[in-house]
């Protein structure tokens, strides 16, 4: 029993921490203040002690180990000894640990007492599991030595061993053991389970069948759309991915695993606002500090400020003054140090939180603080599951271009993975920069560029100070730069900033279409339309009002003419199609 004393202490400790505050019934505050009158009459401790006993025996009837527990610590000198009544107390304690699924505390009770397991093969399976999961090799071995041919549950063995083949590598075996077995109901799902991850690396196909029956045994079962979904991910079958994680939430909608995962790959494929609002569905929920910190962020970079977060909802994790303190940043205000530095766990945050690097970052850019944003890079410990770590390379690569001169030639910085734009391409390259991208980084639109090209608008929008560009810039960034103005700012601000640039195509379409708009909000269709009209043959906005136009004013050959145009870019619009066979039933009447 040596060593009880002190993890029970331990125990208890932690059962405080997790609980806040302590409930004692009023029998057990009666028997303590009648313990404390007359602590010298043994007789009367004894019943006392006898009580407790009994007590925490009911509280583990009806299901509430943390209230057990409280008890038994208040008898840890019983426990630590050999009385009459202290394999009474292990029992309760391996019971109790048993029922809050406490496998730490199962693995220390079996190595000093390795008796106290031996008639609970539950609390045995839930240390044999803590055995594995530490890659205890020879602990999980004697243990189950022990309940060899005396299993009650034999299934839960077997699965165990197909798990303990795994931990020590015998992936093979491991595989073979879980087909030579079938068993019934839960078990049987739980083996397909694991035979569809032992497949997902090199068969993905198999993987998803063997999920398809496990999902025909236990629909209901949410880990395994889970699993379904991560695997179409992996394969690239993210239709079919979204499909199951959609599944998974009407089954379980505030699941706030499920609510990530979905928001993960949205923002995967740069879907901010879908992946936002997803977050936004589990603010409510229980454990939602991370959805809380992802929806503030990532609307912080993709959004128009907004200032409807206190609507949302009330954080109430560990992470809520973090979380007040992001509220409470201005719109144009990306960090505030001074603020940052009251919180009671800001050290903790800045280690913890990668919403924290990136907005120091940001800061630090826009401010034209070169060299404490160098700093924040080369000290991230962030790299591992990076929100975007194309761009903390292109970021890395553009301050040593803009100190030096030189691009870096670190392996680690250069890939060659295809980017959507040229200017990352190029950075991330290691090799050359040409003339356009060179001036661009010399010019103070350098890191508005960045973050626009990684697809982050509003840094982009907040660092931007040009009123007119340089002539011999790439011709993508006043496009898209007039773009983000238009969704994060107004109309009147992407117009004036288009109109102010070089002529250039693209732009000057993007000029005309948003022109016409704006035209036919004031109420002139008749000018509206003459825009449209100049520049048909470019615009597919352009072709889709004129054809709606020429529909009203039943020009037939004219809204038949642009509607096939239209199909040809977009041959698989069923509206189109629907469209294009109304117009020639009306022409032929």
């Amino acid at each position: 029993m040596r060593g009880l004393n002190m993890f029970l202490t331990l125990l208890i400790g932690i059962a405080f921490t997790l609980f806040g505050v302590v409930y004692w019934s009023p029998f057990q505050e009666t028997a303590q203040q009648a313990s404390q009158l007359v602590s010298s009459n043994a007789p009367l401790e004894g019943i006392i002690e006898k009580y407790d006993l009994e007590l925490a025996a009911n509280y583990l009837k009806k299901s509430n180990p943390d209230q057990a527990l409280e008890i038994i610590a208040q008898h840890q000198d019983s426990l630590d000894s050999n009385s009459s009544t202290s394999q009474h107390w292990l029992k309760l304690l391996v019971d109790a640990s048993t029922q809050s699924l406490n496998i730490p505390q199962l693995v220390l009770i079996d190595e000093m007492c390795p008796e106290a397991l031996l008639n609970n093969e539950q609390a045995s399976l839930l240390a044999a599991e803590g055995y594995l999961m530490s890659d205890r090799d020879i602990e999980y071995q004697t243990l189950r030595q022990k309940w060899k041919n005396k299993e009650l549950n034999p299934t839960a063995w077997l699965l165990m061993d197909g798990d303990h083949l795994i931990s020590t590598g015998q992936v093979k075996e491991a595989k073979e053991h879980l087909i030579n077995h079938q068993f019934d109901g839960k078990e049987e799902t739980v083996r397909l389970i694991k035979l569809a991850l032992l497949d997902t690396p090199s068969n993905p196909k198999t993987a998803i069948e063997y999920l398809d029956q496990a999902q025909a045994t236990d629909p209901k079962n949410l880990d395994i759309a889970i699993y379904k979904a991560k695997i179409y991910e992996m394969t690239g079958n993210e239709e079919l991915s979204l499909a199951e994680y959609t599944k998974a939430l009407k089954d379980d909608p505030k699941n706030v695993y499920i609510l990530d995962q979905l928001a993960d790959l949205y923002l995967k494929n740069h879907l901010y606002s879908s992946a936002i609002a997803t977050w936004e569905k589990g603010l409510s929920a229980q454990y939602s500090d991370s959805l809380w910190v992802k929806s503030i962020f990532w609307s912080r970079m993709t959004e128009a400020p907004r200032n409807n977060w206190k609507q949302l909802g009330n954080p109430s994790g560990e992470l809520k003054p973090f979380i007040t303190y992001l509220i409470s940043l201005k719109p144009n205000q990306f960090w505030d140090a001074a603020e940052f530095a009251k919180l009671a766990h800001s050290e903790e945050y800045l280690e913890t939180q990668q919403a924290a690097f990136w907005l120091r970052l940001i800061s630090a850019l826009k401010n034209r603080d070169q060299e404490a944003a160098w700093n924040l890079l080369q000290t991230n410990a962030h790299h591992e599951g990076s929100w975007n770590r194309p761009l903390e390379l292109t970021l890395t690569q553009a301050l040593s271009y803009l100190k030096t001169g030189e691009l870096l030639r670190d392996s680690a910085l250069i890939t060659h993975e295809h980017l959507d734009n040229p200017l990352l391409e190029q950075l991330l390259s290691g090799t050359s920069l040409s003339e356009e991208n060179q001036t661009l980084l010399k010019s103070d639109e350098a890191f508005s560029a960045l973050f626009l090209a990684a697809g982050w608008p509003e840094p982009a929008l907040e660092m931007h100070e040009m009123a007119i560009l340089p002539d011999h810039i790439p011709t993508w960034y006043p496009y898209e730069l007039a773009k983000a103005m238009l969704k994060n700012r107004d109309a009147h601000s992407a117009l004036e900033f288009a109109k102010a640039q070089k002529a250039e195509w693209q732009l000057m379409l993007f000029t005309k279409e948003l022109t016409a708009r704006e035209t036919l909000k004031a109420g002139d269709e008749f000018a509206a339309g003459q825009i449209y009209e100049s520049i048909e043959s470019e615009s597919t906005e352009a072709k889709s009002y004129l054809a709606r136009k020429a529909f009203q004013e039943k020009n037939w050959v004219k809204a038949k003419f642009l509607t096939q145009e239209l199909l040809k870019l977009y041959p698989d619009n069923t509206l189109l199609q629907a469209n294009l066979k109304k117009i020639e039933e009306e022409h032929a009447r």
